[in-house]
């Protein structure tokens, strides 16, 4: 069992249970997280740093982020909406994610593929742009307009295909 050493929490279990209950709470139209408006529609970033989250982080923040109508997908821990001058309001729920963080060790003569680094999962609990006030989103780029073909794109592409005699 692979616990958080602050906690006792298994945050691998913890990940694992929100996903299945967003899946038995059911799909209703089911469509892929890319062809989806609002925070499901993109990966998850972090607000502080603006890199996007990955692993099984995106599926967790996507499963908060529907269970929770989240419109945003910006994320961030408490610490992060503070040093950009913004407030986590009272109340509201943090969702856990995992933090992956390496150490060098010394190697273990005895097993020869053990490379020197140890690698432990913490949990680390983060809040959604829309739990927070003082922190100034930017307006969402509109969708984009379905597929349109393009003139000058044809008659290049149509020149481009090879004639045989």
């Amino acid at each position: 069992m692979r616990k958080d050493s602050n906690n006792g929490l298994d945050v691998h279990q913890s990940i694992t249970n929100s996903i299945v209950a967003a899946i038995e709470a059911g799909a209703g139209n089911a469509t892929l997280p890319w062809h989806r408006t609002g925070a499901s529609s993109i990966l998850p970033k972090n607000v502080a740093t603006g890199n996007a989250c990955n692993g099984i982080n995106v599926l967790a923040l996507w499963a908060t982020a529907q269970e929770r109508a989240y419109t945003h997908s910006l994320w961030g821990t408490y610490k992060q909406f503070q040093s950009l001058d913004a407030q986590v309001r009272k109340g509201e729920k943090a969702a856990l994610v995992i933090f992956y963080k390496l150490y060098d060790v010394e190697p273990d003569p005895q097993h020869e593929d053990h490379d020197g680094r140890r690698r432990v999962a913490k949990a680390s609990w983060v809040f959604n742009v829309a739990q927070v006030d003082g922190y100034t989103i930017g307006e969402p780029l509109p969708p984009l307009p379905p597929l349109q073909r393009n003139a000058r794109a044809e008659a290049f592409v149509a020149a481009t295909v090879p004639r045989y005699a």
